[in-house]
């Protein structure tokens, strides 16, 4: 069993141009990844999730939710590439309370991967996908945004993806003016790939990043782009007295490397140089930015870390 602290907070840390509604409402979000994320329509549990889960999200202070939805299951093919019947009448009822409550939904396509060589493929399915679902919502005030991938990987470069971005966002904005519109960078949304993002020229698009640094606390036990971080009982922020000795399965692996780089890494100031990296790209550009995802995620052996600096 792994425990998930903070419940994957998301967090809007800039804003630098205009102000949307639904952009300056996204300041803390919980996902929701174990109800529309499946590899089949069928396996949709449709009364997973109800108002009252909405309620309690709502009364522990959150103000919006991301819902994962796997766009590559769609119940029409080609040329229209619609998600199924289930899907939306799933999204229709989570909007609804999300209406009724205060709150906000991004709506966040987490299909899976996209590379430079199928990229043109997916394009012009998602196209068709997103100009659908954008269609259907149009209307939804305030309330809605959407996520057009989530989140691109190392299969890709950035040339090819900020030319599929690009195309996303025309094909949701001829149907659908206002709404917000989230897109990352390859490298599944890498602070360091920030750089490589290109600006779309369209209105209200917000640009995201993950941060899971430094990943020798807030992995431990647990694993990471297929690196498992063995070291656990880690504190935050380092103290050498506290410091266990490395494991041996973490020797000659990326693990060892982070671990020899805690002392430096294992602090808040070296956790706000890397949030840095995204106001620099925020400020040059003149554009909204989104964390999508940040916190800790500790396996069973890590569970008496001692977290008091990350509170």
């Amino acid at each position: 069993m792994k425990i998930v602290r903070f419940l994957w907070l998301m967090l809007v840390l800039y804003f630098c141009s205009f102000a949307s509604l639904v952009a300056a409402d996204l300041a803390k979000g919980v996902n929701i990844s174990d109800w529309l994320n499946t590899d089949e329509s069928v396996h949709i549990q449709t009364t997973r999730w109800q108002k009252v889960d909405f309620e309690n999200i709502k009364s522990l202070g959150f103000d919006h939710v991301r819902i994962h939805i796997n766009f590559n299951i769609t119940e029409a093919g080609a040329p229209d590439y619609t998600l199924s019947s289930i899907h939306y009448a799933c999204l229709d009822k989570a909007i609804q309370w999300a209406e009724e409550l205060g709150l906000k939904v991004i709506i966040t396509n987490t299909e899976g991967e996209i590379a430079t060589g199928t990229a043109d493929a997916i394009k012009e399915r998602l196209e068709k996908t997103w100009a659908n679902v954008a269609s259907r919502y149009a209307g939804k005030g305030d309330v809605v945004a959407y996520e057009v991938f989530a989140a691109p990987g190392e299969t890709i470069t950035a040339d090819a993806w900020n030319g599929v971005a690009a195309a996303l966002v025309a094909a949701i904005r001829a149907v659908d003016a206002t709404h917000s519109i989230i897109v990352g960078p390859v490298n599944n949304y890498s602070l360091d790939a920030l750089s490589g993002l290109a600006k779309i020229d369209a209105a209200n698009v917000i640009y995201a990043f993950e941060l899971y640094d430094p990943l020798t606390f807030t992995r431990q036990g647990g694993s990471f782009h297929d690196v498992t971080y063995n070291t656990v009982i880690v504190p935050f922020p380092y103290e050498a007295g506290k410091m266990p000795a490395i494991d041996a399965e973490d020797q000659g692996t990326a693990a060892e490397e982070a671990f020899n780089n805690y002392a430096t890494q294992g602090n808040v100031d070296y956790v706000k140089s890397r949030i840095d990296v995204a106001v620099q790209y925020a400020t040059a550009n003149g554009v909204l930015l989104y964390c999508a995802s940040f916190g800790v995620h500790i396996g069973d052996g890590g569970i008496k870390a001692n977290f008091d600096g990350w509170d």
